[in-house]
């Protein structure tokens, strides 16, 4: 198989998973990029609003717009570091954190019933290939 045809298995089978999953899981008053934000900062535990900005493709002006939503909501925390007050410091707060894993555990829920109409061959095969795409896609 070619790698145009992989490209377009996933161009197809990608957007779907994650529009179902967005659309079953999806917090009001939250879109996309807040969700991101949320996710990011749970893996990371703290970071600056320019390495998010990094992460994310988008400007530091593009954060704050997003990090003053999250802030307002009481679903992250911001501060200015006290040793360079230019940088400004963002972590989940234990609400946030609480409200993504509520989101997480759905979304496990609503991926497992998908999986489960796999044969377990197949979800061996599935796992091993994303082990290995993760390791290429980090080198």
């Amino acid at each position: 198989m070619s790698t145009e045809e992989i490209f377009a298995r996933l161009d197809r089978v990608l957007p779907l998973l994650l529009s179902r999953l967005a659309h079953q899981t999806r917090v009001p008053g939250l879109g996309p990029a807040a969700m991101a934000t949320l996710r990011k900062l749970k893996l990371s535990g703290t970071c600056t609003v320019s390495e998010l900005a990094e992460w994310m493709g988008v400007t530091s002006a593009t954060v704050t717009g997003i990090t003053n939503k999250l802030v307002s909501q009481n679903l992250i925390q911001r501060w200015r570091e006290e040793s360079d007050r230019r940088v400004v410091r963002l972590k989940l707060t234990t609400e946030g954190s609480e409200m993504l894993s509520h989101v997480e555990r759905l979304r496990r829920e609503k991926t497992s019933r998908i999986l489960i109409k796999l044969q377990e061959e197949d979800l061996r095969k599935l796992a091993d290939i994303l082990e290995r795409l993760v390791i290429a896609i980090e080198s």
